[in-house]
């Protein structure tokens, strides 16, 4: 091949052309099938975009930009149908007559010229569209502010004069209202005093001052009997000294019962001193005939008697028709406990219930699961729920009689504070007739 090359170079020439012929025809065969593939799946990808900028846009000019573009692939797709169907020898030969950038690129290029006019058109008219949108909305402003500008004056005039006849209608049904809850509160009100004064405990300040005078009686009657100070027990003291609802018991026999009497009396007395509110349930003297025997219900509506005369402006119309109710319909001791419970907070800061239970007959047996402790405990924990700033101390004064059994058994001694009374030897008692002192 080198002599050749030396000695006769148009023959190697001549090989080496024949040799370009036909890779120039191979490469330009691939190039073909390339273009032709990636053409079509270009024009795949645009038709549908076409046909939505035809369907919103359909005027004059995107019509013939869409008749133009296919009219281009018309044209492309009758050369690729050709191509496809030409045999080897023909490829051969066109892919050397006819390369792909001559047969195809112009075609190519106006389907691209013709698809971006087609884009371009959409989008001018998109803003025509905004344009004509932003003028309708301007029209619409400007129409209502001229609406409102010219109904203004008479809107407000109108607003007033609603105003106004609002207000005194309120005002007249707001007196007319009051008036009517004031004269039912107070019916309500009657009804439930009437009610409570069927009890058989008469009237308290009656039993006080019963109280008060069989305790001077007695003074100089027991001047032989000494108790211990019981009215002086820390707990008697934390009792009343700490911010918040607390029960007390006073425990004591038969022959403390002058002793628990005097302190009742006493602690009255004190608390009435300082204005503090105070009720009370003492023996008095209807109490020892056979018709006035009380029971616990008796003492609770003896109670709730004193807490509604302490807080009579407290009520109004819906709370006082809730009670009445409530109070045609107890039965039981915890109905009742829980209506002085519900009297009790009308009350304000502080208040104080002194309870003697000798003044409950032992022989009318209160409902099974009844309990003193545990009942005032829960009432006491309600009111703490209910209002938190109210604070209720509550004494009881009885004796093994009112706390036995069940009770006794569940009752902390933190809270009990015992009386015992003890004999004075006869020259002590000397002494005492000389001087008296109470304690």
């Amino acid at each position: 091949m080198d002599v050749l090359v030396q000695h006769h170079p148009e023959y190697v020439s001549l090989a080496w052309g024949a040799m370009k012929f036909v890779l120039v025809s191979a490469q330009n065969h691939e190039a073909t099938m390339c273009l032709i593939s990636k053409a079509l799946s270009q024009i795949a990808d645009s038709l549908p975009r076409v046909e939505l900028v035809t369907i919103l846009y359909p005027t004059v000019r995107v019509k013939q930009a869409v008749s133009n573009l296919y009219a281009n692939l018309v044209r492309f797709f009758i050369r690729a149908y050709e191509w496809c169907h030409e045999g080897k020898l023909r490829h051969l030969l066109h892919s050397i007559t006819r390369p792909p950038e001559l047969r195809y690129q112009d075609l190519l290029e106006d389907i691209a010229a013709n698809s971006r006019e087609i884009d371009q058109l959409a989008a001018s008219s998109a803003r025509v569209e905004i344009r004509d949108i932003n003028l309708k909305l301007n029209t619409i402003v400007a129409k209502l502010e001229s609406f409102q500008a010219t109904q203004s004056s008479a809107l407000l005039h109108t607003n007033q004069t609603i105003v106004t006849k609002l207000e005194l209608f309120q005002a007249l049904h707001s007196s007319a209202q009051l008036d009517t809850n004031q004269r039912l509160s107070d019916l309500q009100f009657s009804q439930i005093m009437s009610h409570m004064s069927e009890g058989k405990l008469g009237d308290p300040l009656e039993a006080f001052r019963f109280n008060v005078s069989l305790q001077m009686r007695q003074d100089h009657a027991r001047l032989h009997e000494t108790t211990n100070e019981f009215w002086q027990s820390p707990k008697l003291q934390v009792w009343s000294s700490v911010p918040e609802s607390k029960l007390a018991i006073i425990k004591g026999g038969f022959r403390a019962r002058h002793a628990s009497r005097k302190f009742c009396v006493k602690i009255i007395q004190q608390l009435q001193s300082k204005n503090i509110p105070v009720v009370w349930a003492l023996r008095g003297p209807q109490n020892n005939t056979e018709g006035g025997k009380a029971s616990t219900t008796d003492l609770f509506k003896h109670l709730i008697l004193q807490a509604f005369k302490l807080s009579e402006s407290c009520s109004t119309e819906s709370t006082m028709s809730l009670q009445c109710a409530q109070f045609h319909r107890a039965k039981v001791e915890q109905d009742w406990l829980q209506l002085l419970g519900s009297a009790l907070l009308r009350a304000r800061g502080k208040i104080y219930l002194v309870i003697d239970l000798a003044t409950i007959d032992h022989s009318l047996v209160p409902t099974e699961g009844f309990s003193w402790f545990t009942d005032f405990q829960n009432l006491l924990g309600e009111i703490v729920k209910r209002a938190p700033k109210l604070q209720v101390k509550v004494l009881l004064l009885g004796n093994s009689v009112n706390f036995e059994g069940f009770q006794a058994d569940h009752i902390p001694s933190d809270i009990v504070i015992p009386i015992r009374v003890t004999q004075t030897p006869l020259r002590r008692r000397q002494q005492k007739k000389a001087i008296f002192r109470a304690y």
